[in-house]
């Protein structure tokens, strides 16, 4: 029988796996932000499976994190690779080898994945007999040594940390939705945060986005009579500014072309960090 790959980090590694991937700084700053807050993620009472593996060692080595989210009647797989070894052809041989991405399931996604490794990934897909759709982004971010500018609040507005009960209405609004996607708003809402912009007078929520483990901004809406107005900037200038207090490094990513949401963004601060794809395994 083949060795596997990979090897799953333990606790008493993580030191070493974040110091090797603070090396050429900032290039591998999600996944350290990932690792960083992983021990606390699990002990918030998430019930997603949550691994982080490597191939080779820290400083030289594959590294890959396995997200496992149980929906009723299935489960959804996300994964996301990072690599401190610059040879696209050993980060290919390990992912064409390795048991612990369910090739046979359906229900699987490789995550903003780095323009750079996003075509070696595909061919292993296609080695695999994978079907897949591939959804062309840009990641963001928000540089850690730059101002955080926070526009007022406009009048009968009012911004709020806003709970699990809003996820159906979150994923109501959010374009990229699938059967059981509120479920995961549900889990990120409770276990990280989210906001609200509320209109005071009626309490009518008029804009909306929250945050997952690792300081990501997603699912930004803001109601179609208010847009325009400048409430999803002021919305993400607090979104910046809570996931900095939290400690992580803000990032988002948009679907390439979709200009108004790159120009919010931009006006708040974020800069373009890299190409981000999302390869998306299909129905066979």
């Amino acid at each position: 029988m083949a060795t596997e790959a990979f090897k799953e980090v333990g606790q008493n590694e993580l030191p070493k796996a974040l110091k090797a991937l603070e090396e050429n700084w900032p290039k591998h700053f999600i996944f350290h932000q990932l690792l960083k807050v992983l021990e606390d993620y699990k002990k918030s009472g998430c019930k997603w499976g949550h691994s982080v593996y490597v191939h080779g060692d820290f400083n030289n080595g594959i590294y890959l994190n396995k997200l496992t989210i149980q929906l009723p009647g299935r489960d959804v797989v996300y994964l996301y690779v990072d690599s401190t070894n610059p040879d696209l052809a050993a980060i290919k041989q390990a992912l064409l080898e390795t048991k612990v991405i369910p090739w046979d399931q359906k229900n699987f996604c490789f995550s903003h994945i780095d323009g750079k490794f996003s075509g070696m990934i595909q061919c292993v897909l296609a080695a695999h007999k994978v079907h897949y759709d591939v959804s062309p982004n840009t990641l963001f971010w928000f540089p850690p040594n730059k101002d955080c500018k926070v526009q007022p609040l406009p009048e009968d507005t009012t911004i709020e940390i806003i709970d699990g009960s809003y996820a159906e209405e979150m994923d109501k609004n959010w374009p990229h939705r699938y059967p059981g996607s509120h479920l995961i708003h549900k889990e990120n809402l409770e276990k990280n945060f989210g906001l609200g912009l509320f209109r005071k007078s009626d309490k009518k929520l008029v804009a909306s986005a929250l945050s997952n483990y690792n300081g990501g901004i997603f699912v930004l809406f803001c109601a179609p009579e208010f847009r325009g107005r400048g409430f999803a900037t002021i919305l993400v200038q607090r979104m910046v500014q809570e996931i900095r207090r939290r400690g992580s490094i803000p990032y988002c990513t948009v679907v390439l072309g979709n200009k108004p949401l790159e120009h919010v963004f931009k006006k708040c601060g974020l800069e373009v960090f890299s190409d981000a794809d999302y390869l998306i395994a299909m129905k066979k």
